[in-house]
């Protein structure tokens, strides 16, 4: 997507939020996905006040893609 088309795509989803959770009540998001994906959507959740986490951020693609593929442990 172009950064016009990321943008549009982060306000709607930010108009999706908004009408299915209490979004006064939020104040953390984590983020599983890459940096096209969540840059204009935790810029504008941040601006509302919101800390926004991308916990895998550190690793590379296919670093992430492998920690998703392993076998979880419960806990």
């Amino acid at each position: 997507m172009s950064g016009s088309e990321q943008m549009k795509w982060a306000e709607k989803v930010v108009a999706q939020l908004n009408s299915k959770l209490p979004m006064r009540e939020i104040s953390k998001v984590f983020f599983h996905a890459g940096l096209a994906y969540r840059a204009h959507l935790a810029r504008m959740l941040e601006s509302r006040g919101i800390q926004c986490i991308a916990p895998l951020e550190h690793l590379s693609i296919g670093e992430q893609i492998a920690w998703y593929a392993r076998p979880k442990t419960s806990a």
